[in-house]
């Protein structure tokens, strides 16, 4: 069995969305006729933590942790935060900042540490990692970012060694949608151009997890850039067939809502509802599961929907799966930004497992929307479209009336099966590892 080196930041007891890719793939590469050796931080600063995901690692699996300085220490004493303080994904926060305060912060961030805040674990991993492989060979390395730091290890190895190199991007780096709002100077912009291409143009391989994305890598470089979906394990949901559903009518959100993602349309729709449909308000239930931004809360409360919207915060992925079986709707939502058609959120897919309706709020042109669409697994409305989305709501709201339970009849969605999409990891390591 061949040997694969990934590495990565996020990794168990990592909660959230980001470890999930690879975790899955560890989970069924070996049938793949890869063994996985995973190399990764051992003083992290995760802003969740989820043990569960521990269940999906193979026996045997080495596991190799090196220590790693970061600079949030230094960040929370600027911003005033205590040192047991999570740091918030995507712009999240839960209070009004101190916005001279945090805009400084964000600028040191992205023009001083590049590619990113994990930029002083690469040249000690560089060389532990040489040292590693003479003794213990690999035959190929797969680099898991962001952070873009671990792409920066994976070319230094690259470099000495000569060892196939998978760069596997689950978002962009300059093409991001948050990067504008890291406030770069041209030297700072340029920089991490340049790591950007580097990676790009020195990896035997590059994949990336949308279509949107790939087309964003080709007006970078012209090469092949290979396409992985996220996806959903079908093994997490054998476990939820006596999961009861909802006796409301629910409808559940799954992730952070920062406060570009506040679908102030939608709970305008959601207010209107429930004057114009008798014990409408007595049956809707709205779950917003993960970190909110407190402009969300405001918004909540100033429409009055205190009562049927809930915020029951970050919860471990098992328990978010049982709460998605046992709801209605299933609801998800794009930035608001230049290039968030390109952008699918990870939900999504873990929708498709689920089995009830997905109500999608973005552009119809992006790429999420064509997965709903092509999986006929749901409605695609744009996020200011009051009336389309209350007609889906009055829709679904009258079958729930009817039958007690919503149900989607999707198709194709075998195709994204994290079994299936290790497969085709597996594929490009063969074909690498081959050259």
């Amino acid at each position: 069995m061949k040997k694969v080196l990934i590495i990565t930041y996020y990794w168990p007891p990592c909660g959230g969305v980001g470890v999930q890719r690879w975790v899955k793939f560890v989970k069924y590469c070996r049938s793949f006729g890869w063994e996985p050796i995973i190399y990764t931080v051992s003083n992290p600063e995760y802003p969740s933590l989820d043990e569960s995901f521990f269940n999906d690692i193979p026996e045997g699996v080495e596991t190799i942790r090196t220590p790693i300085w970061e600079p949030y220490g230094i960040y929370k004493k600027i911003v005033g935060r205590k040192k047991e303080d999570k740091i918030r994904t995507a712009f999240t926060s839960d209070k009004k900042k101190n916005k001279f305060v945090e805009n400084l912060s964000i600028w040191l961030r992205g023009n001083f540490f590049i590619p990113d805040a994990r930029c002083f674990w690469i040249k000690p991993s560089i060389k532990y990692l040489r040292n590693y492989i003479k003794y213990f060979p690999v035959d190929a390395i797969v680099s898991n970012g962001p952070p873009h730091s671990v792409h920066m290890i994976a070319k230094g190895l690259k470099e000495n060694l000569d060892i196939p190199w998978l760069a596997d991007f689950r978002d962009p780096w300059t093409q991001v949608y948050y990067f504008k709002d890291f406030k770069l100077g041209k030297w700072a912009f340029s920089r991490h151009r340049e790591k950007e291409l580097e990676v790009l143009e020195t990896a035997d391989a590059v994949s990336t997890a949308s279509k949107g994305f790939v087309d964003g890598f080709h007006k970078l470089v012209d090469r092949n850039i290979d396409l992985v979906t996220n996806g959903f394990d079908h093994k997490d949901f054998e476990a939820l067939s006596d999961v009861q559903v909802s006796e409301f009518f629910d409808i559940v959100y799954a992730g952070s809502m920062p406060g570009d993602r506040n679908p102030y349309t939608f709970w305008q729709v959601i207010k209107d509802l429930i004057n114009e449909i008798p014990g409408f308000s007595q049956k809707l239930k709205v779950q917003i599961i993960g970190e909110v931004d407190y402009q969300v809360k405001e918004t909540v409360a100033h429409m009055g929907l205190e009562k049927n919207v809930f915020f029951p915060g970050f919860l471990p992925y098992k328990e978010v799966l049982q709460r998605e079986k046992a709801s209605q709707i299933l609801m998800a939502n794009l930035p608001v930004n230049d290039n968030r058609g390109y952008a699918i959120p990870v939900k999504i897919y873990d929708y498709l497992g689920i089995g009830r309706p997905i109500l999608f709020l973005g552009p119809t042109e992006a790429d999420a929307a064509a997965i709903v669409r092509e999986t006929k697994s749901g409605v695609v409305c744009e996020e200011n479209d009051a009336e389309e989305i209350k007609k889906a709501l009055r829709m679904w709201y009258k079958e729930y009336e009817s039958k007690g339970v919503l149900t989607q009849n999707a198709e194709g969605v075998e195709l994204y099966t994290r079994e299936y999409l290790s497969g085709k990891f597996a594929k490009i390591l063969d074909r690498i590892s081959k050259k």
